[in-house]
């Protein structure tokens, strides 16, 4: 699992409003840097962050880049561990996050770290509520996954609306939803965009092109919050009126399609009653097509 440039800037950001000093971190798969030194200073310098690389065990132990576990240090976090399913990479608890947890037996963090590990657990149900138990009530939780163009990479490419719609359902807090655009390098820069469920409804077929589009979802534990309601995607709740806005009994095109055709009626109704709704349909049509990707918010 690697922490690119754009994972240490949002991390930064992130900082610059909630303060980091002496909270508890439990990164999901042991990070690593994909990020350089000299980057690592350029961003930590915006946000005020001071970096010193002096220690063997400040660098990756397989790249010539520096540990997950150094990035959160400057951060400002004191208690820094690591879950993963084999110890390859040393982490500090093993465990099948497939596998329900008991009473959290590696306890509670202010910030649990999904750097692009629960995409590849194959029960997502199981490993949500894992992660819910492992945070406390108050801290945090960031998922930086694939959402598009990583083919076999993981078993999983959860949509943003997973994320989104999952947690909302549960009671969470959200503090920030992006997309993140890139290419397969890790040198041009990434552009960063805003997320809310339907938003990009006219690129979700194809749209998006060749480009590698990631997700960057921060929430907060709250007393109220759960982990076990099941959401319904709201672009077929919403957005198509499927569930929540049934067309009523009174409708006119309602009563044509269950009644049929009234022979009482001239043939010139039925004529500029489907015109209406072929006019509405095109100019709803017209709309998504016209639709233009925003700007993104942010470079990194």
């Amino acid at each position: 699992m690697g922490m690119a440039r754009e994972t240490f800037y949002l991390l930064c950001k992130l900082g610059s409003t909630i303060d980091f000093s002496n909270a508890s971190v439990l990164q999901l798969g042991r990070q690593s840097g994909i990020v350089s030194y000299r980057q690592i200073k350029s961003i930590g310098k915006k946000f005020g962050y001071k970096s010193e690389f002096r220690k063997k065990s400040d660098y990756s132990f397989y790249r010539n880049y520096p540990t997950g576990d150094k990035i959160f240090e400057i951060l400002g976090f004191q208690k820094i561990k690591s879950l993963d399913s084999n110890n390859f990479e040393g982490a500090s608890f093993i465990y099948d996050m497939n596998v329900p947890l008991n009473n959290n037996e590696f306890g509670e963090y202010d910030l649990v770290y999904d750097g692009g590990t629960t995409e590849h657990i194959f029960d997502q149900l199981t490993v949500l509520d894992n992660i819910f138990q492992l945070v406390k009530v108050g801290g945090l939780i960031i998922h930086h996954t694939p959402a598009n163009n990583f083919l076999d990479h993981g078993y999983h490419q959860p949509s943003p609306s997973f994320y989104y719609e999952y947690y909302m359902a549960n009671g969470f807090d959200l503090i920030e939803s992006y997309l993140i655009e890139s290419t397969y390098d890790f040198y041009r820069k990434r552009k960063v965009y805003p997320y809310k469920p339907l938003m990009y409804e006219n690129l979700s077929y194809g749209g998006w092109g060749n480009k590698l589009i990631s997700n960057w979802f921060v929430v907060k534990k709250t007393e109220k919050s759960t982990s076990k309601k099941l959401p319904q995607q709201q672009r077929y709740t919403e957005y198509f009126h499927v569930y929540t806005k049934p067309l009523p009994n009174n409708n006119k095109f309602y009563r044509l399609i269950v009644n049929g055709l009234d022979r009482n009626k001239p043939l010139k109704y039925y004529i500029l009653q489907t015109k209406h709704w072929v006019s509405k349909i095109s100019r709803f049509g017209k709309y998504i097509k016209n639709q233009k990707k925003p700007k993104p918010i942010f470079y990194t």
